[in-house]
């Protein structure tokens, strides 16, 4: 069977119901939100602005929205939930499911007429890697902040289109931090966030040695030492509320008296070039 026309009026004509099917359709789908914060590890807000159609209504955000919840760490949703004439947003951990009928995403059984406009990683109270949802045939497109990903939402399989295709990344010495020291027999740490996907490396200011090269991904860590004759650092992730050992650990050695210790990028995704470390780190 094929599509039929629904704009079947023209000037001069009374035909108002067809002229309200037709902005109806028009608008069937839209998803114009933007969310706050959408560059930083801090939480987001629906931006005011924003214009969406949930369920076959249009809703307005004159000023910025709460997103209310307490969702688990890892990948955490932004879904709208529609009660009337208002809508809200909120937090949740389950994934959606694409709508032919109603041309978005959205929850199912009794979420069925919640949408999904975007989402975030969550490690603690660290947002990072946030994204919002373009509806396009089921595929689920992902605009990220200078990237995008696309794959099928419910398997999280992912394409980096805009790192592997478009070469969206950087190589070379970007100084991050000059200013850590590690003094023998106590304790001490340093704290930061990474914005980017970057291998970072740390080096021993006295001797200008390489002691390790390490992969991080976004999110908060701890540079630490603890309290002991030999001189040692370990590199701890924030999840769940607390600092832990991660993967990238890395040992410093023997070393007598203090040391200053320099972070430096020497590879970062999500960016065409090492010129501004607020991009890439911030020191807590």
């Amino acid at each position: 069977m094929s599509g039929s026309k629904i704009n079947d009026y023209s000037i001069g004509d009374s035909n108002i119901q067809s002229v309200m099917l037709t902005l109806d359709k028009a608008y069937k789908g839209l998803h114009q939100v933007s969310l706050t914060n959408y560059d930083t590890t801090a939480e987001s807000q629906i931006a005011a602005g924003s214009v969406v159609e949930c369920g076959g209504a249009l809703f307005k955000f004159d000023s910025n929205e709460s997103i209310t919840g307490s969702p688990s760490d890892g990948t955490v949703y932004i879904r709208l939930v529609p009660a009337g004439d208002t809508i809200t947003a909120e937090y949740t951990n389950t994934a959606p499911t694409w709508s032919d009928s109603k041309q978005g995403w959205y929850g199912t059984g009794g979420d069925a007429n919640k949408r999904y406009i975007g989402g975030v990683t969550l490690s603690g109270s660290s947002w990072t890697y946030k994204f919002v949802l373009i509806d396009k045939n089921g595929l689920g497109l992902q605009y990220f902040k200078n990237t995008f990903s696309l794959g099928a939402i419910e398997e999280l399989i992912l394409k980096k289109i805009s790192i592997e295709d478009l070469q969206m990344y950087a190589i070379g010495s970007l100084l991050l931090d000059d200013t850590w020291r590690l003094t023998v027999n106590v304790e001490s740490s340093k704290d930061f966030i990474i914005k980017k996907p970057l291998r970072m490396t740390i080096v021993e200011d006295a001797i200008s040695l390489v002691r390790e090269t390490i992969r991080l991904d976004p999110g908060t860590y701890r540079l630490h030492r603890t309290s002991g004759g030999t001189l040692s650092m370990q590199i701890l992730t924030f999840i769940g509320g607390s600092y832990r050992a991660c993967t990238c650990n890395s040992g410093l050695g023997n070393i007598a008296g203090t040391l200053t210790a320099s972070l430096y990028c020497v590879y970062a995704e999500g960016v065409t070039e090492l010129d501004d470390v607020t991009k890439l780190y911030e020191p807590l």
